[in-house]
């Protein structure tokens, strides 16, 4: 008969200004806190026991400071050698890679292997509130090692409220060589605060080698406002449509039908 040692070690509970954070204690010893508003925060942790749980560690506080939006066009070469720079949000395998179109490059390596993962780098956020239209390019490659499995990479744009994928590329066609991909992306992200993200999903990322992604360009056209005019004896009025974004106009006037605008 197998007897369960009440003292042994299950995982941790993480708090949060004083309430439990994790549904289902954790496993190891770091714990991401996501998507936090700006503000000042405390923590603290408990081991947890089949019989019982410890007392209460140390308590931890932070101050989070949000930075505002980056705006357009913004565009990411990994320069930098790092993730925090332009403050990339990142998960799993994702590293900084000494290959790149040119070097460096964020990389999603295989090791450590994992299975049925979905690990993601994702943008900070990207004011295009007054762009009209979006679009965004970035150079990627592909070193595959097996197409036995399905081993993706999905470029996913935020619409506000949930994230949207533009496309998704596998390793089953084999190798991608640095190809540059571009897509409009407006619809998702046009007229709002968006982010942008690489999510790397698959059955088991032994069977790649790694995805790398490169010179991230994000750029958006400001919409241009559209006038009517109109003439009552000696005055002329001018109308026209809200912009999205915009909070003033500049209005300008010519005796020169042909002056440019």
């Amino acid at each position: 008969t197998q007897v369960r040692d009440d003292r042994a070690l299950i995982g941790y509970n993480v708090y949060r200004n004083g309430n439990q954070i994790n549904n289902n204690p954790v496993i190891g010893t770091t714990y991401n806190d996501f998507d936090l508003p700006e503000g000042t925060y405390s923590y603290y942790v408990e081991a947890v026991y089949y019989s019982q749980v410890s007392m209460p560690s140390n308590i931890v506080v932070v101050e989070l400071a949000i930075p505002g939006p980056f705006g357009l066009p913004f565009a990411e070469d990994w320069s930098a050698g790092d993730f925090t720079t332009n403050d990339w949000a990142q998960t799993g395998n994702w590293v900084i890679s000494t290959i790149g179109n040119p070097a460096p490059s964020a990389r999603f390596n295989w090791s450590p292997s994992v299975v049925d993962y979905s690990h993601i780098l994702a943008s900070w956020n990207i004011d295009a509130t007054g762009a009209g239209a979006v679009d965004a390019s970035f150079d990627l490659y592909l070193d595959n090692y097996d197409d036995s499995t399905v081993e993706a990479l999905s470029f996913e744009v935020y619409d506000g409220t949930a994230w949207q994928t533009v496309a998704t590329y596998n390793n089953q066609a084999g190798d991608i060589l640095w190809e540059t991909m571009s897509y409009d992306i407006s619809a998702f992200a046009a007229g709002r605060i968006t982010k942008i993200r690489f999510r790397a999903h698959g059955e088991n990322s032994y069977n790649i080698n790694w995805w790398n992604v490169d010179n991230i360009l994000v750029t958006g056209t400001i919409e241009a406002p559209i006038v009517d005019i109109s003439v009552l004896n000696n005055a002329v009025t001018l109308s026209w449509e809200s912009v999205v974004g915009a909070n003033s106009y500049f209005i300008y006037v010519s005796d020169d039908p042909e002056a440019p605008e």
